[in-house]
């Protein structure tokens, strides 16, 4: 039996044996539980620190590479033809319910330039005469990605959008956004498309200086050149232009599960669930590790 006294109020406590030992066990697992909780959350932070390093690695690899996703384009390419909707409606399988995305969603399609036999480019690229740079005012402040579908669908040729919208957020200054899809040539699918995600930079300001029309010895090369800045990874030296779409693909998947893990980990308090996040998460770092290296 031990008799303390209280430092606060100055009584004599007795504590018996068995209590001193349940109490002793106490504090041994608060400690341990403590101890637990500490790792959990250092591992959590190790994990997620590693993600966001590979993260800004690409992302300043990118940055070195294009200053702004858009460029300026010959004028002999020019073509300025406002694209009636009702054009879309009639050249692809649109329902009811999509069709209230372009009237709600899009002020104005207009196909700004057409590029094909410019600037010395002779050689045709197979699957396509031609890259439409397709211009897109917005009612709204985003684009469902249908849309674009529709426009791709109504067009086989490859199509680079520009997208075009005023917010409250800069003023009213008219910003742009570049999308595109890499559009495979397989005619055996035809009318079908048979494409890629589709790539996306993020809003800039319009006035942004664009980069100079790349130099490209045919429309193939011109293709991959005006998707380097909005696919995710820098192709490879030589490297086949499917490939690389495809690689983008697998990094573009892996990303989104890595920030499917990030948020889950971020909630989960349970020790052994947070290894396991943890182990999945180091699995997807390493392969997309793999997927963005540059050999």
């Amino acid at each position: 039996m031990h008799e303390n006294i209280c430092p606060h109020c100055g009584d004599t406590i007795v504590v018996t044996e068995a209590d001193y030992g349940v109490t002793l066990k106490q504090v041994s697992f608060i400690q341990l539980a403590n101890e637990f909780e500490a790792r959990m959350l250092e591992d959590k932070q190790n994990a997620l620190n590693e993600v966001e390093l590979i993260n800004n690695r690409i992302l300043q690899i990118q940055a070195n590479k294009y200053a702004t996703p858009l460029f300026t384009y010959p004028d002999d390419s020019f073509i300025g033809q406002v694209i009636p909707k009702y054009r879309i409606y009639e050249s692809s399988p649109i329902n009811w319910v999509d069709k209230s995305l372009f009237v709600d969603q899009v002020k104005q399609i207009t196909l700004q330039y057409n590029l094909t036999n410019v600037s010395g480019i002779l050689a045709p690229m197979s699957g396509g005469k031609s890259i439409g740079i397709y211009r897109i005012q917005l009612r709204s402040s985003e684009l469902d990605v249908n849309v674009l579908r529709y426009i791709d669908y109504a067009d086989s040729d490859p199509i680079i959008f520009e997208l075009e919208r005023y917010t409250r957020y800069t003023g009213y200054e008219k910003e742009i956004k570049v999308m595109g899809v890499y559009k495979r040539s397989d005619e055996s699918r035809y009318p079908y498309i048979n494409s890629s995600r589709y790539f996306s930079s993020d809003w800039i300001l319009a006035k942004t200086p664009r980069n100079p029309f790349p130099n490209a010895t045919d429309i193939q090369m011109l293709y991959a050149k005006l998707l380097e800045p909005i696919v995710p990874i820098l192709a490879r030296d030589e490297e086949p232009l499917e490939n690389w779409i495809d690689r983008a693909e697998r990094a573009q998947r892996l990303w989104y599960q890595i920030g499917d893990l990030q948020r889950k980990l971020s909630i989960e308090k349970e020790f052994h669930s947070v290894q396991n996040i943890l182990h999945d998460l180091r699995c997807l770092h390493g392969e997309l590790e793999l997927f963005t290296s540059q050999q």
